[in-house]
């Protein structure tokens, strides 16, 4: 598919806006984190628990986008505040929400996660699919020049 022809002015504007959203979006999530009562990455660790039950820390890492270091310490203050535990041995070892991690799950992720279904809906089912498709063809182009630069 060849590429379409660059408009040197509206490009710059462009990524100023995609950074913009990018970082306003940050600042929506870091408060409704620190509104619920929990850092950033806690908050990130109780979501990914919300949808699926029983990840590794290495799992956590991914869906929080957070270091080894900072899920691990956002796991022992999550199991020191009874929210969750682990279950298993070395790499097979678990994290799992606790009756206490369910609870705080459903009055304080639960209602964030319905907020965002809410959100997109906005969008018809078409546009959705076309939000998605299109961000996620900006990440894979934004993906390869990256990768391309000689740092």
């Amino acid at each position: 598919m060849p590429q379409q022809p660059r408009d040197e002015a509206l490009a710059p504007q462009t990524v100023a806006a995609i950074n913009e959203l990018y970082r306003r979006t940050d600042e929506l999530y870091h408060e409704v984190a620190r509104r619920a009562g929990f850092a950033d990455c806690a908050f990130e660790i109780l979501y990914s628990l919300m949808m699926r039950d029983g990840l590794t820390q290495k799992q956590l890492c991914g869906t929080s986008y957070s270091t080894k270091q900072t899920v691990s310490s956002s796991i022992k203050r999550l199991r020191e505040g009874g929210l969750v535990e682990t279950r298993g041995e070395g790499r097979e070892r678990t994290v799992h929400l606790t009756r206490a991690g369910k609870t705080a799950v459903r009055e304080k992720i639960r209602p964030v996660y319905e907020a965002e279904c809410a959100a997109v809906e906005v969008f018809t089912p078409a546009k959705q699919k076309r939000l998605i498709a299109e961000t996620a063809r900006y990440l894979e182009s934004l993906s390869a020049q990256l990768d391309a630069l000689e740092l």
